[in-house]
């Protein structure tokens, strides 16, 4: 494979004629690329706009990306250069510190990556206080309690207003500076115990609306890069970043229904909505059916409208009955299980029991 590189500097040249599999690497500091003749893949390092669009109208039967460095802060003209590598559908490569060969061969070469991923799920509660928050920290532990992975909990909660100060704005704020790597991340994350981290919603709804997908984007991927295995857990807010980057990146999604058949009415009203508006088809994602006892919902009801089947009945959670909680630990241990054989995750020795750390409804 042969690659050329262009922009202000030859930094990445070094880096990518390490790579196995390259065979020549040819680098220009033309803005017009003309020097580079012909490449298998083109990589834009740093480039503005204006150049973006030369390189492109030049090479246009040519596999291009941008380099991105998102060490060094995002540049004032991020949005305009990532627009225009969107119409011209131009993907972006993110590197930081200490990944850049990696991050670069996985675009190179993705079949040497596939599996080896880091994996995620989003569980997104389908109206307020289906038990999703309590769902998603109880399916962790569970995890956590058979692997020797990291786990990330990351709630997309723009009102979470608990008192966790580094949640996902202050990764959003080191993100626009360009400090965050997978490795701060885990830092601001709360640790719940040896291998379980907790990354706290938004505290205001405007703030979140006012984040840019783009961003989101890279930011959810260092989020990913930062654990083993990501749990987000999404909340029925339907009209900003945080949930709509989330629910059109993650491909693995469980919808957390209960037998409340007011709010699921208003759900499945909203599935239209979210369709049109926003191309996204909630319908045929499996389903987790928290089952309130006062609801009328049926099951096979909620299946029924959402095409999808259930992947297990819990109690409702959480349960004034003390066994509710034993119920769900029973069943959502199932589920931890196959998502720990599914992606390999190494398993512990010994397993230990651990405590319920349930605080609020989600």
């Amino acid at each position: 494979m042969k690659v050329g590189v262009t922009g202000k500097t030859s930094r990445i040249v070094a880096v990518v004629q390490q790579i196995k599999g390259i065979t020549d690497t040819v680098f220009s500091m033309d803005s017009e690329g003309e020097s580079l003749g012909s490449c298998d893949v083109i990589l834009l390092d740093n480039l503005n706009s204006k150049e973006i669009d030369s390189i492109w109208n030049q090479y246009s039967d040519t596999t291009i990306a941008y380099v991105m460095d998102v060490q060094n802060g995002i540049r004032s003209d991020f949005g305009q250069i990532k627009e225009l590598c969107v119409i011209k559908n131009i993907p972006f490569i993110t590197i930081y510190e200490g990944v850049i060969e990696e991050e670069i061969e996985k675009f190179l070469f993705p079949s040497r990556y596939e599996g080896r991923l880091q994996p995620c799920i989003s569980l997104i509660s389908v109206h307020r206080k289906s038990g999703a928050s309590e769902i998603a920290r109880a399916l962790s532990q569970q995890i956590a309690d058979k692997t020797t992975g990291s786990i990330g909990i990351v709630s997309l909660d723009p009102y979470d207003v608990i008192s966790v100060e580094n949640g996902i704005t202050q990764i959003y704020r080191e993100f626009d500076i360009g400090g965050l790597t997978p490795g701060r991340i885990k830092e601001l994350a709360t640790s719940l115990d040896d291998n379980l981290f907790y990354i706290a919603g938004n505290s205001k709804l405007e703030s979140s609306r006012t984040m840019d997908p783009y961003k989101l984007e890279q930011i959810y991927s260092l989020i990913q890069s930062a654990f083993d295995f990501t749990i987000f857990v999404v909340s029925p807010y339907w009209d900003n970043a945080m949930t709509l980057v989330n629910l059109k990146n993650v491909k693995r999604k469980y919808l957390i229904a209960t037998s409340n058949r007011d709010d699921m009415k208003e759900f499945y009203s909203y599935i239209p909505q979210i369709r049109y508006q926003f191309e996204l088809d909630l319908r045929n994602n499996s389903f987790i059916f928290n089952y309130d006892g006062l609801g009328t919902e049926a099951k096979s009801s909620v299946s029924n409208q959402l095409s999808a089947g259930c992947v297990l009945q819990l109690p409702y959670v959480p349960g004034p009955n003390p066994m509710s909680k034993k119920f769900t630990q029973a069943g959502l241990g199932k589920l931890a299980k196959n998502l720990v054989d599914e992606h390999r995750l190494p398993l512990k020795t010994e397993q230990k029991a651990k405590g319920w750390f349930f605080k609020k409804s989600g």
